[in-house]
This record gives C-alpha cells, structure tokens and sequence, in this order.
C-alpha cells in the first residue's frame, strides 16, 4: 500500500509542478478583488456622521416580475444596517426599471417598509438607469452637510463614490461606501463585480 500512497503522491506533485503558472494565475485573480474588497470596505465608525447622514441604496435588477432577487437583498441589508448603526435622516432608494416589471426602488422600498423604516424616511427615485444617474438622481434628497453612506457591494460603491466626486465636488469628503468587509460574502459575484466596475471606471477615465 504504502509504494502505491508514494505513486499517487508523486503523481499529485507533478500535477502541481506542470500547472504552477495557472495556479498562481488563478490565485491572484482572486487575491486581488478581495483586497480591492477589504481596504475598500467601511472599517470604522464615521466621525461626524451618526444622526447626521443619508444612506443611497443603488439599485441591481430584481426577477422579472419584479420581486427581489438575491444581490438586491443584498445591498438592502447594507443598506439597512447602515441606516440603523448612523440614525440616519434618510434612505434614499435608487433604480429604474430597465430590466423587469418594477422599478428595482420600488422593490428596495417594499423589503426596507418590511423591514420598519417609515415611508416619510424613504424616498424613491425611479428614473434612473445607470450608476451615474442613481447618484444624479438622488443628490437632490441630500441635506447640505450630511454624510452619504453608498450601499452596494464594494467594487461598486467605490465606483459610485468616483462618480459623486465628480458630480458634487463638495460632497466627496463626506461620501462613503456603506459595506462592511466579510470575508468571500457573496462569493464570486463581489469579484466579478470589482473587475466590471474597474473596466467601468476605465472606460469613464478614456472617454472623458
């Protein structure tokens, strides 16, 4: 037994031997969306900002009959978690429809009444379509002051953010993504997520 333990090792080692690029390869192309994750992940409590804040939950298409689907309760959570932990004034839903039945705000604002936030704390925007046009669409709801908690997963709220700074100059300090970091949360999708949104930004830098 112990010379065909000894053979399957050595066959093992050799596999391994022969594919050491792709697997090197592979580890960091996910080594590095989930260090984009961590250091990009709320990691402290916001100076300035408990009582004093607003919360964007960004938008993802729901099923299309409009219910919720599994990333869209997913930014809720974010979302909601961080409108409680900061008090904030407000949860400000952002989403259009362009991919089912239902304004995805309209559904966000279903699982955040589910969830007691009071309706005269919720604002729903509807109209937009694309990540620039949640953040367009949803500055007008914010008070002059106030922090900004992105809710999305990371790779995008940092995505956001970018935007932001570029649409309100002022309002960039104090702008910040809502997501906590948990190691592997969502699995694949957050990494997924990081590269789409970095080719996102790439291709906002060569265009403008």
């Amino acid at each position: 037994m112990r010379w065909r333990e000894n053979r399957d090792y050595m066959r093992i080692l050799s596999y391994l031997r022969k594919n050491i690029p792709g697997i090197v390869l592979l580890a960091a192309l996910a080594a590095f969306p989930e260090g984009v994750i961590y250091f990009g992940a709320h990691r402290a409590v916001i100076p300035g900002a408990i009582n004093n804040c607003c919360v964007i939950a960004l938008g993802y298409p729901g099923r299309p009959d409009g219910t919720p689907g599994a990333v869209q309760r997913f930014r809720m959570e974010i979302a909601l978690d961080a409108f409680k932990a900061y008090h904030c004034r407000a949860l400000i839903l952002s989403g259009g429809n362009p991919h089912s039945t239902k304004a995805e705000a309209e559904s966000m604002a279903g699982l955040a009444a589910s969830r007691g936030v009071p309706t005269a704390r919720m604002f729903v925007e509807k109209r937009s379509r694309t990540t620039a046009e949640n953040i367009q669409y949803s500055l007008p709801f914010v008070q002059a002051g106030e922090h900004v908690l992105l809710a999305s997963d990371v790779g995008h709220a940092l995505r956001a953010k970018q935007i932001l700074c570029r649409q309100d100059a002022d309002q960039c300090e104090r702008a910040h993504v809502a997501a906590p970091y948990k190691p592997l949360e969502m699995g694949v999708f957050q990494w997924v997520s990081v590269y789409w949104n970095l080719h996102s930004w790439l291709m906002d830098k060569l265009s403008g």
